[in-house]
């Protein structure tokens, strides 16, 4: 992480700069699990202070990089009991598969 923070965008000039329990506070998160966004990059941030004294501080804006809003995809989800069903849903995925493979798997799957 930068030692002081990025230079002032258009987005962050007037945005709101949080600290690690106020963006999980906001999030609905631990801080740790904000912690450990950062750590792994997806949420930006930039150390404030040094030594043991350092802190880390988001821009609110940058909040929406974690957040992943669910949508249904409208897509029927085949019943548990039908498992050639849900070995095509499954296999459907698989562009390198071929069709002769998706058939294969889908009677060892009905067949166990």
């Amino acid at each position: 992480m930068p030692a002081t923070p990025p230079p002032c965008t258009t987005t962050h000039c007037e945005d709101d700069e949080l600290t690690v329990p106020e963006a999980a506070r906001r999030l609905k998160r631990h801080p740790q699990t904000v912690r450990e966004y950062i750590h792994a990059g997806m949420l930006p941030a930039h150390r404030v202070g040094t030594g043991k004294r350092s802190e880390f501080r988001v821009y609110a804006s940058d909040l929406a990089l974690v957040v992943h809003p669910v949508e249904p995809t409208g897509a029927a989800v085949p019943a548990p009991d039908d498992p050639s069903a849900l070995a095509d849903l499954l296999v459907s995925s698989w562009p390198t598969l071929s069709d002769e493979r998706r058939r294969e798997l889908g009677q060892l799957i009905s067949a166990s």
